[in-house]
């Protein structure tokens, strides 16, 4: 990538926040912030800091970040993401739910529920929106609000929504799928709770 694109930096940079994105799911955090970090500044460098490329690296840096337990940067890069798409894409895309559900995870980790909880309503409002009441991204929101509630200790609240989560993660996933299973699995903590 170095090498033989070296006169192609955007290019450089698509290959290496996808190579980055590999290493993340092969839990190699280490390279993969190495070469997320590299696209950033390349598209930084190439468009400035307001592009929409710029933005998928900074959501990029911060969920590798919230996985190296550096939940302070993480959540700066992701708040900064997060700035920038809402400006390019407006309050009710995508791109910006994916955002907030990135920020969460990384509040998650911080303990901080409380301040992550009009975010994941947030996201749920874009996303039934953008997909109606039957999406996978709708039922990913729901399930964040049932374990976000489930966290704070509101059991009724968290298990309404997970058994929501649940019903839309069967009906568009089947009946054998990961999605629902995870699903499965926090509905029956919140249950046990």
């Amino acid at each position: 990538i170095e090498q033989e694109l070296a006169g192609q930096p955007a290019i450089q940079a698509t290959l290496m926040e996808t190579m980055g994105t590999v290493y993340t799911s092969l839990g190699l955090y280490d390279p993969a912030l190495a070469l997320v970090s590299q696209a950033y500044d390349k598209r930084r460098t190439l468009w400035g800091a307001n592009h929409a490329e710029v933005a998928s690296s900074l959501t990029h840096l911060g969920e590798v970040l919230t996985l190296k337990s550096d939940y302070d940067e993480a959540e700066q890069r992701l708040r900064d993401a997060l700035r920038i798409r809402r400006a390019l894409f407006g309050d009710t895309s995508a791109e910006v739910a994916n955002t907030i559900s990135a920020l969460v995870e990384t509040l998650w980790e911080k303990g901080e529920y409380a301040q992550a909880e009009p975010l994941i309503r947030e996201a749920l409002q874009i996303r039934r929106a953008l997909y109606g009441g039957n999406h996978a991204d709708v039922a990913r929101s729901l399930e964040d609000l049932g374990t976000n509630y489930f966290q704070q200790g509101k059991y009724e609240e968290a298990v309404a929504f997970l058994r929501e989560a649940v019903a839309m993660r069967r009906e568009v996933h089947g009946t054998i799928h990961p999605a629902l299973a995870q699903a499965m699995g926090n509905l029956a903590w919140a249950l046990f709770s």
